[in-house]
């Protein structure tokens, strides 16, 4: 998947040098948190999309997890662009902070190091052709994590694991996608995307008490949304609100936005994305690449950012 160049503990290496010791907390727990970002070419470079924001959120998650991130916020900055420029044809950057091999693999240990390392791949389309048709998607067995449980706001890798249970259940059903509920068996998110509902050009998403992950693009399209002249509400959805609501659409850096044509086997809508949801996710691929003013700071220029920070 990646066979080029990995920014792994301060310096850029060949993809096979970075190792990860068999006893690290990261890989014997998922003692750690991670980011999924995208990058967009342009005709100005690679436009990587809300970089300080993804970034930020590292080490917010690292921070509730007791995770000490060895780096700045500006040496990050600088790891993911480095990453994107050296590796040609990217569009997916994957920074993690990972506890590294201690004395001892006892759940207690505190002396283990955190690595970090930033690689970046070619993800294209999450779900190819799912624009023009849209995406199915099943409800999962798998309830949500909620907040006695993990922080579910935190990007956690262990915390990931009910998420990949459910993508793979939706996956041998010949769906798409899962949509898991939370504890009180309301509508939380996706495996990996947060989910609105449309209901007379009001656009509805589940509220963080829902025990969501408070998503990048879920803010890019709430705000990008609001713009757009819609009302954007934060409400409790029940499972069958999503099946009788005029359209659906999942979002997510991997996924980025898509409409829901079907939930376990009934149609939403007309059973195709519809006009709302056409019209955001236009929108969401001119402003990712740059080509809305209001919405340029969103979008760093890799080149720009090496140049600024080494200045």
């Amino acid at each position: 998947m990646n066979d080029g160049k990995v920014w792994y503990d301060g310096q850029l290496v060949n993809a096979e040098e970075a190792t990860v010791p068999l006893l690290s907390f990261g890989l014997q727990y998922g003692w750690g948190v991670f980011e999924g970002i995208r990058a967009y070419p342009s005709s100005d470079g690679y436009l990587i999309f809300r970089l300080k924001d993804h970034v930020n959120r590292l080490l917010r998650s690292a921070k509730l997890l007791g995770l000490e991130v060895p780096y700045s916020e500006k040496e990050l900055y600088l790891a993911v662009c480095e990453t994107v420029l050296a590796n040609e044809h990217a569009d997916y950057i994957r920074p993690i902070a990972f506890g590294g091999q201690g004395s001892s693999v006892a759940l207690g240990t505190t002396d283990m190091p955190t690595h970090v390392a930033v690689a970046a791949t070619r993800m294209g389309e999450y779900v190819p052709g799912a624009e023009a048709r849209g995406i199915d998607v099943i409800t999962s067995p798998w309830e949500k994590s909620r907040w006695r449980a993990l922080p579910v706001t935190a990007k956690i890798c262990g915390g990931y694991i009910a998420s990949v249970m459910a993508k793979r259940d939706a996956n041998r059903h010949q769906a798409d996608e899962a949509l898991m509920l939370n504890a009180n068996g309301t509508v939380a998110e996706g495996s990996a995307e947060n989910i609105f509902i449309v209901e007379h050009d009001t656009i509805c998403t589940p509220p963080l008490s829902a025990g969501i992950l408070e998503g990048i693009t879920r803010d890019t399209v709430m705000q990008m949304a609001a713009d757009l002249g819609y009302e954007v509400k934060e409400k409790e959805i029940a499972w069958d609100e999503v099946v009788s609501a005029e359209e659906v659409f999942m979002c997510g850096t991997a996924l980025e936005i898509q409409g829901v044509r079907s939930l376990d086997g009934r149609l939403i809508g007309k059973g195709l994305p519809g006009t709302v949801t056409k019209q955001v996710i236009s929108t969401y691929h001119d402003l990712v690449r740059g080509k809305i003013p209001k919405y340029l700071a969103w979008c760093d220029r890799a080149e720009t950012v090496v140049k600024s920070v080494l200045i």
